[in-house]
């Protein structure tokens, strides 16, 4: 299993290994072996608000997806038939479509000391096996009839204590260091179970989803060990490539 420290810095394009995971276009899964393509779409979900109750409090969230058998429509402002209870936090241009790797749900349940399976982080697109470190701040990806462009990582909140019924799920998700990759659509179109996610268009841009995700992780729990990265975070904070929903962090 990985560690804690091989979670914090997979070299870029190094796959993770684990109980799931895939090699030359083969999935292992317990002992069992299947073909498939990278980044391949394996579900593809949508959610609306419902409530949850944990530790005497009650909101309302969408953090988990429900799988959508007939696919996806992707429309410039919204995945067609997602709903969110505070859409000033979720419901912006620069996120409209969240995917993860399906090969990290094993390595996190055990984390969590739960199953974790597909909608449960609250993704769009569940991917057999996608790697942050593997995308570019700006590049361009089509999956099925719709364009995307990569925008960034999703900081975890802590909706995800209360779909999870546990009190430690954000933080646990948050030292994971797997944050997914949101998209803002270029393109709109319909995507489907089976479809492949692939770059159309390289930025040339040289931040990662995983770069800026550990930027924010460590501009969070900033203290003075943090102070030499500063002038990297201002950098970010001024750097027009990086959507203003990102930045703003780094203020």
């Amino acid at each position: 299993m990985p560690t804690d420290d091989d979670s914090q810095a997979q070299p870029r394009g190094k796959r993770p290994s684990g109980f799931f995971f895939a090699l030359r276009g083969v999935l292992f899964l317990a002992g069992a072996v299947t073909t498939v393509a990278f980044m391949k779409v394996l579900s593809t979900n949508t959610g609306k608000p419902k409530p949850y109750e944990f530790a005497g409090v009650t909101i309302t969230t969408s953090m988990r997806r429900t799988s959508v058998d007939e696919g996806i429509k992707v429309l410039f402002d919204r995945v067609d038939g997602d709903e969110f209870a505070v859409p000033k936090a979720h419901g912006v241009k620069e996120a409209v479509v969240y995917a993860v790797s399906a090969s990290t749900f094993p390595e996190l349940g055990r984390r969590l000391g739960k199953t974790v399976g597909i909608g449960d982080i609250g993704e769009n697109l569940t991917i057999d096996v996608l790697d942050e470190a593997d995308f570019t701040i700006g590049d361009e990806y089509e999956v099925g009839t719709a364009r995307l462009r990569v925008s960034g990582p999703r900081y975890p909140c802590n909706r995800l204590n209360f779909s999870f019924q546990q009190a430690d799920a954000m933080d646990v998700i948050r030292e994971f260091r797997r944050p997914g990759v949101y998209f803002e659509v270029l393109e709109e179109g319909v995507v489907r179970r089976g479809d492949t996610l692939k770059l159309s268009r390289s930025c040339g841009g040289r931040m990662s989803v995983l770069e800026l995700y550990n930027h924010m992780v460590e501009r969070r729990d900033w203290n003075s060990a943090a102070e030499p990265r500063r002038p990297i975070w201002d950098t970010i904070a001024s750097d027009p490539s990086i959507a203003e929903h990102f930045r703003r962090r780094f203020r």
